[in-house]
């Protein structure tokens, strides 16, 4: 069973879409979700409201990517795989082992795809073809009992020239996720993800 369970997810859901409604933020979600969400709210009073944002605050990760950076929260698990998101409809599909999802992102970026093929990788983004890059095996790294994880080098060609993308996965000494670390292009640096919050570890 995966350390977060289905249960968190819903509660930290239920807190996200509070949260969203308290700051006044934009969400892509179904009409009848807002208006539980505002339901809920209005009958609290303003301490409950500031107990709801202190309380998603605890499950936050921080996204950055490309100068930016982004709060987002756990809202849906399965297995080892989990999408994480925002108030401002920011959405983040992981698996276990890649970002393979990523929803209105800010900027230029557009909606971004990724996947794992066997011995290769594969990224997709607006206005370009699918990249493909060739990994040898992930290599476990161990630096102390609370640091490992895994890394993946892979290499191929883009536009002529050769490139290279990295996985970081990193663990504590209970197999809880400290970072994720990823390219999701090879022109830009890698993105990472990380819990910042006191009830996050996965």
């Amino acid at each position: 069973m995966h350390p977060f369970t289905r249960s968190k997810a819903r509660l930290i859901g239920v807190v996200l879409l509070a949260a969203t409604v308290l700051t006044g933020c934009n969400v892509n979600l179904r009409s009848n979700q807002l208006d539980t969400a505002r339901a809920v709210v209005t009958g609290l009073i303003p301490s409950e409201q500031r107990r709801l944002q202190r309380e998603a605050e605890q499950y936050a990760w921080l996204f950055k990517f490309n100068d930016m950076e982004f709060v987002v929260y756990p809202v849906q698990a399965s297995g080892r795989a989990i999408t994480f998101a925002n108030g401002s409809g920011l959405r983040i599909f992981w698996d276990g082992d890649t970002v393979h999802t990523i929803e209105n992102m800010p900027g230029a970026f557009g909606r971004y795809i990724a996947g794992l093929d066997g011995e290769r990788r594969w990224y997709e983004r607006r206005g370009y073809e699918p990249l493909w890059v060739d990994c040898p095996p992930k290599r476990e790294w161990q630096l102390l009992a609370e640091r490992k994880g895994w890394r993946q080098e892979c290499r191929g060609e883009f536009r002529g020239r050769p490139v290279r993308t990295m996985h970081n996965v990193e663990t504590d000494a209970e197999g809880r996720v400290r970072l994720i670390e990823m390219t999701l292009w090879p022109t830009v640096p890698p993105a990472s993800l990380r819990p910042i919050g006191a009830k996050v570890r996965v």
